[in-house]
């Protein structure tokens, strides 16, 4: 097998400016130093095999899912692999969704395979880097906002004179804030259907559990395919539409592989923000998510007390609960992960070797990029408390459920009247008094003690007058005693004869007043230099590439086509902590021995896995770990050997990939691929679905 060499000197002088591995890259623009790496890693194809615009290449076997998923072609009849999550909510919509969920799906023959309304997907055609085009027409010393301008009014002439030459759909993205500068044209299928899916015992075994985690067990994926007019042509909808009839569809390696063997994806990435600043990871991580993390630790407290007092109570906000705990468990990790991986010394480094840079060049250059560090640090630490408080606010005030009815009674008008009685509505059915009143009680005691005066809503003024005295409980009381909005049957009654006087005076509005108008006051001051920062950041990114001129600046993902790369590798997150390469399915019997409701499995499946695998056999892998650099929120990206073979698809990244939308790091991060052949087994042996097999391009040798 090929294992991992020296890399060349050239590549070590590239790494200065990109991790070995990092970067999700814009094909066709791949450098020849990445190029060359991926040859000594043991790639075996050419790049005009990943992307060519005249012949097939593994670029045309890619598809972009409307929902921000991958996929890849893996039929001549149009079969389409993605993770089982990217197709989970159109299943829960349809009618039989429960009998799917637990039992999964199969379809015996076309007619039965079913349509998901509402998803298409895409296939890029062409990659036009218009860079140069957009920047010949914009003066270097124009403000941001005029740039702005310039950029969308040409950007728009330039979609007009795309779409004349084709009858493909046409799209412009700018990456790198607003440096870099693509025209992608997409032929879009819209008739979407699915063939197989998994019970969610198995494509989502683990999951409360073992998210962002290894090992892996979880068999995420689904087989949905295109249909086309009979002409072979994209159409909407309809059901005389056939299976898509395409020549391009991926091999599928039964082979295997071994520790260091190359392994690239092909796929569509969500959003990644390695550009940013040292001062905007930190006003990220330590003022923003830490706002939104002291107000989760608090609700994640009244909601647990309230739902394990009373199921009533749990099943009303059971759903909140889990969402505000993934939440928060999401913040803490990022926060963890943040600091365990040293990103924001490592930008702080990146960062002065710029202002030595600019410090040391010509006058012009000097004069133009010296400031850009200093100001921006300085811009960022004069409004830390600010954007510290209006999130603040944001999270414990603007985003609870009893505020928000005040919050849309007062922005009511004729054109959304309707909708906003139906939220109310929705809002009332989900509605419990006495939990809503403790929740409000802990949100105003948690602020006021966080808070300076400065900062102070002039609610506070009442809480503290001598009618209250500063208890806050005995407020909330009264509050919910006199308002309108605290009680459906008070509401109705409001409804049937409104009047100006109840509602400007009613203590729920008021006090929705009070926060929205503290808030504006501060987002004012918060958000007063965004425009300069701005400006100032895509100039500092604008002197990156002045400084490495030698070499391509990672642009960072924004759902267009990418080409990422890297090995089968182990995991070590810390000192006497070792994971290998595969995940097998022996670890899926000894999860569900734990008997954890996370850990059960369908048992016909264990029994078929026992009855058709000899022991004395290599352990039957069901996942993979990679050191390939993708964003771990919406995947289902195929993973291709060195010869182009998919062998696995992503579905996962571990817990430190939490951090890669800032940062890439080839120690700690790995993502993590579904095997192939644990989908193959599911597929012949669990589900029988011969059919599907019979027609996909299976390579054994």
């Amino acid at each position: 097998m090929v294992k991992r060499i020296i890399l060349s000197i050239a590549f070590i002088t590239f790494i200065q400016f990109a991790n070995a591995n990092e970067g999700m890259w814009i094909l066709p623009s791949i450098p020849d130093s990445i190029a060359n790496n991926m040859d000594e890693l043991g790639y075996e194809l050419k790049m005009r095999d990943l992307y060519n615009e005249k012949k097939s290449s593994l670029k045309d076997v890619v598809v972009s899912f409307s929902n921000g998923y991958t996929g890849v072609m893996i039929s001549s009849d149009g079969m389409l692999l993605t993770n089982y999550t990217a197709i989970m909510p159109f299943i829960e919509q349809l009618d039989e969704s429960s009998q799917y969920k637990e039992e999964g799906f199969w379809a015996s023959s076309y007619t039965r395979e079913i349509p998901l309304h509402h998803l298409s997907v895409s296939i890029v055609k062409t990659t036009e880097n218009v860079t140069n085009r957009i920047l010949a027409n914009i003066p270097e010393f124009e403000t941001q906002e005029k740039k702005q301008h310039l950029i969308d009014s040409i950007s728009q002439l330039l979609i007009k004179e795309k779409q004349a030459t084709t009858s493909y759909i046409v799209e412009f993205k700018a990456s790198n804030k607003g440096t870099q500068f693509h025209l992608y044209t997409y032929e879009k299928f819209n008739d979407i259907r699915l063939v197989y899916a998994p019970p969610t015992s198995i494509a989502l075994f683990g999951e409360e559990k073992d998210k962002r985690s290894t090992p892996k067990h979880n068999a995420n994926f689904a087989v949905l395919r295109v249909y086309v007019s009979q002409e072979n042509q994209p159409t909407p909808y309809d059901p005389y539409n056939k299976p898509y009839n395409t020549k391009q569809y991926a091999k599928i390696s039964t082979r295997g592989y071994e520790m260091d063997d190359f392994v690239v994806t092909v796929g569509y990435p969500s959003f990644t923000n390695r550009q940013i600043t040292s001062f905007a990871l930190k006003e990220q991580v330590y003022a923003i998510n830490q706002a939104e993390l002291n107000v989760a630790l608090v609700k994640d407290k009244v909601w647990e007390h309230a739902m394990r007092e009373s199921n009533y109570v749990k099943n009303l906000y059971e759903k909140k609960y889990t969402q505000n705990n993934e939440r928060l468990h999401y913040l803490i990790q990022l926060q963890e992960s943040v600091k365990k991986q040293n990103i924001i010394a490592e930008k702080e480094r990146t960062e002065k070797n710029f202002m030595q840079w600019s410090i040391k060049s010509d006058f012009n250059t000097m004069l133009k990029y010296e400031h850009v560090v200093p100001t921006l640090e300085n811009k960022y630490t004069s409004r830390k408390q600010e954007m510290y408080h209006v999130h603040f606010l944001t999270e414990s005030f603007v985003k609870l459920d009893i505020l928000t009815v005040a919050y849309m009674l007062l922005t009511i008008s004729p054109q959304n009247e309707r909708e906003i009685y139906s939220e109310i509505a929705k809002f009332y059915e989900r509605y419990d008094e006495q939990t809503e009143k403790k929740m409000l009680i802990a949100m105003l005691e948690l602020y006021a003690n966080e808070a300076t005066n400065e900062f102070m809503p002039d609610i506070y003024t009442t809480i503290n007058s001598k009618k209250y005295k500063g208890n806050i409980e005995q407020y909330v009381n009264d509050t919910f005693k006199k308002s309108f909005i605290t009680n459906e049957v008070r509401f109705n009654k409001y409804l049937d004869k409104p009047s100006d006087k109840q509602f400007n005076n009613d203590p729920i509005i008021l006090l929705s007043k009070s926060i929205l108008k503290k808030r504006a006051e501060i987002a004012r001051i918060a958000f007063a230099d965004e425009k300069e920062i701005e400006h100032l950041t895509a100039l500092l990114i604008e002197g990156y590439q002045r400084k490495n001129k030698e070499n391509t600046l990672l642009a960072d993902a924004n759902y267009t086509l990418r080409m990422s790369y890297g090995t089968i590798t182990t995991y070590s997150p810390s000192d006497g902590v070792f994971f290998g390469y595969t995940s097998n399915f022996e670890g899926i019997i000894e999860k569900n021995n734990t008997r954890h409701a996370a850990y059960k499995i369908d048992k016909r499946l264990v029994d078929i896995y026992q009855s058709k695998h000899n022991k004395n056999e290599k352990p039957f892998a069901v996942s993979f770990l990679t050191s390939i650099d993708y964003t771990i929120d919406k995947m289902g990206a195929p993973v291709f050997d060195a010869e182009g073979n998919l062998i696995g698809i992503l579905s996962d990244g571990n817990n430190e990939t939490i951090s890669n939308i800032y940062h890439y790091n080839e120690r700690f991060q790995r993502t993590i691929a579904l095997d192939i052949r644990y989908m193959l087994f599911i597929l012949e042996h669990y589900a029988g679905a011969k059919r599907v097999i019979e027609k996909l391009n299976l390579v054994d040798e």
